[in-house]
């Protein structure tokens, strides 16, 4: 069983936030990738992350080149600089992720009616803001923004509280990506009037 949204509204806003994301990973600037979840009042209750700092930065002269399993690295060289990559190894990691963050509802406390969710990404130390018109991005508040190590841990406490369930490791030869979910204290106190 799959469900699948059809409301051309929520699936156009679900298309221009998968743009906006890869255009900012082809750039190499994004450090996490993360699906907020809320209450209908904007309380975060949920966080899914994507750690994608480990991902290689390809210039526009390289040539992503996909191989399967029976494919040597001599018999896919070419000319240009190239980046050889065994898709199948990269599809069959991700599906294993998907199936992962499906099933991770058994381990997680139950969520309210009425939530929202979003996309947010968090830049890398020395990248440049996405800004631009129209503008694909709303800048976080200052409180939230990377100010340290230090301040930035202190400040997710807050937010987000201490309880974190790793998902998984996407691992292949040139793809690194790390995946877990938190769970904040807002959560765990449903009963409260601000939710």
């Amino acid at each position: 069983m799959v469900r699948q949204n059809r409301h051309p509204d929520v699936c156009a806003w679900i298309n221009d936030a998968v743009t906006a994301v890869h255009n900012e990973l082809a750039k190499g600037v994004i450090e996490r990738v993360s699906m907020v979840i809320s209450s209908s009042n904007s309380v975060p209750l949920e966080r899914f992350v994507f750690d994608v700092s480990s991902l290689p930065v390809y210039s526009d002269g390289d040539e992503i080149v996909e191989t399967d399993h029976s494919s040597s690295a001599e018999e896919t060289e070419s000319p240009l600089a190239s980046i050889i990559i065994p898709m199948a190894d990269v599809e069959e990691q991700y599906r294993a992720t998907l199936m992962k963050i499906s099933t991770c509802d058994a381990k997680l406390a139950k969520l309210p009616e009425n939530c929202v969710f979003t996309i947010s990404v968090e830049l890398k130390d020395r990248a440049d803001p996405p800004i631009g018109h129209p503008q694909p991005w709303i800048p976080a508040q200052p409180s939230l923004e990377r100010a340290g190590h230090e301040l930035k841990v202190r400040e997710h406490a807050k937010i987000m509280g201490p309880k974190s369930t790793p998902l998984r490791s996407i691992e292949t030869e040139r793809i690194k990506i790390e995946c877990w979910v938190q769970e904040s204290q807002a959560k765990f106190s449903l009963g409260q009037s601000e939710l």
